[in-house]
């Protein structure tokens, strides 16, 4: 059998208006509620200051990074920045230096970049660089990078503190020889230092590859009548500078061996003895 229930008239009323209080209710409560939106996205543009050539590579003007006056024989603390184009001046520029395993090894900033300006970038040795990375106003540009030229061979008269007095000196490369013996590279160089001074000053640089065999010496023997020069230190190398050990001996010859052996045998200037 199939019942079925009468919902009265004051029934029906009585569950409207319960229904059209909770309604109400909901929109008296509305305005008091608090509306998240969804965050607004902006979008800016920048052109780089200098455009992009359209028929030449690189595609950007090409920065000219080079070392600054060096405070030692083979150290700098400063890059010479040049090629900066004209619309890029007097913006930021950075400029890091980089070694062969990529890491940073020189870095530093100027607010407002010249065409051209010395930069410094703290102690580093320009024979460690591989790659100058430069940016101007954020925008990364490529970089030249030619490295510090090699030392020219030669002498100064120096007193007996290794004080350069002005005189004159000059330097005779006598002879040259290379060999290959036991895992090492050597390099015997002969030669004949003049000079009216109380002692001569000799500096030799075996980054000079056009003079050299190319490769890079670690120690260095005294054959003959050579001296560490007063405050230079082997950390320089391949650049040396020496000094006439005995005055007295009274001949301008004098004898080195460069190597890449670490330890060898004989008189050793730089290496382990």
């Amino acid at each position: 059998m199939t019942r079925t229930r009468t919902l009265t008239a004051a029934a029906l009323v009585a569950l409207l208006g319960i229904t059209v209080g909770v309604a109400g209710m909901s929109r008296a409560s509305a305005a008091a509620l608090t509306v998240d939106t969804a965050p607004a996205i902006t979008a800016s543009t920048a052109l780089r200051c200098a455009a992009a050539m359209s028929s030449q590579l690189p595609a950007t003007p090409v920065l000219r990074v080079d070392p600054a006056t060096p405070t030692s024989p083979s150290t700098s603390a400063a890059v010479t920045v040049a090629q900066v184009p004209a619309a890029c001046t007097g913006l930021p520029l950075t400029i890091r230096l980089h070694n062969a395993a990529g890491a940073v090894i020189g870095m530093g900033h100027t607010d407002a970049a010249h065409a051209t300006q010395d930069v410094p970038v703290g102690t580093y040795a320009p024979a460690d660089v591989r790659a100058a990375v430069a940016s101007l106003g954020g925008w990364i540009f490529p970089t030249s990078w030619a490295g510090q030229a090699p030392v020219t061979p030669g002498c100064v008269g120096v007193d007996n503190a290794g004080i350069p007095t002005g005189q004159p000196c000059t330097l005779t490369l006598v002879k040259v020889s290379t060999w290959y013996t036991g895992g090492h590279y050597y390099t015997e160089v002969n030669f004949n230092a003049v000079t009216a001074a109380p002692r001569w000053l000799v500096t030799l640089d075996f980054s000079d590859a056009s003079l050299w065999t190319g490769f890079m010496p670690v120690a260095v023997t005294n054959t003959q009548n050579v001296a560490l020069a007063p405050g230079y230190s082997c950390d320089s190398l391949p650049v040396f500078q020496g000094i006439e050990a005995n005055p007295q001996w009274g001949s301008a010859n004098a004898e080195l061996v460069f190597t890449t052996n670490p330890a060898p045998a004989g008189d050793v200037l730089c290496g382990q003895a």
